[in-house]
């Protein structure tokens, strides 16, 4: 005849079980995660606002976002245009402008509202990333490498903009070699 379980090991089997579905849900919620980062970003990277502020009808800079995120990027530059002249010192309003007018060509335009961005707030981790696009689309790839090193400083664990600037340096490598 076997021993009977101990309510000491049947709370111990419970306990473990528990951990174990935790870990399960965890690790599924992560692989989720990183399947939905892993979609096809067009050269040069996409714009996201996941990370951004939510979009709440009073955020000023929403019109711009909804702007960007539908690829009308001149419209874009319009509308942030008009909210820099009552705001010339919003690091979010330089780091759009730049990301928009990066992705109509104007990469002087991008660079100067890029750097201002970075000046205003020298860990705005979206003005690093983009800027180190902005860098392999000028083919200056040392300079890219850069920008994910400081991007990298002031990611936590688990951060889009690197995996971002990452992928984007990785395919310009092999896009190049």
């Amino acid at each position: 005849m076997s021993p009977q379980p101990t309510k000491r090991s049947a709370n111990s089997q419970t306990k473990r079980l528990g951990l174990n579905v935790i870990f399960v849900v965890i690790a599924l919620a992560a692989l989720t995660m990183i399947a939905a980062s892993n979609t096809a970003y067009a050269a040069g990277g996409s714009y996201d606002n996941d990370n951004d502020a939510p979009l709440k009808a009073e955020d000023p800079l929403r019109p711009a976002k909804k702007a960007i995120g539908d690829e009308r990027y001149a419209d874009a530059i319009a509308l942030l245009d008009a909210l820099l002249e009552s705001d010339p010192d919003n690091a979010d309003i330089h780091n759009l402008l730049g990301f928009s007018s990066r992705k109509i060509g104007e990469f002087d335009a991008a660079f100067e509202h890029y750097q201002t961005a970075l000046t205003l707030d020298p860990d705005h981790i979206r003005a690093h990333e983009y800027l180190g696009e902005l860098y392999l689309q000028t083919d200056q790839l040392a300079k890219a490498e850069q920008q994910l090193e400081r991007v990298n400083e002031l990611c936590s664990l688990i951060c889009k903009e690197r995996r971002m600037l990452r992928k984007t340096i990785k395919q310009y490598k092999a896009d190049n070699a």
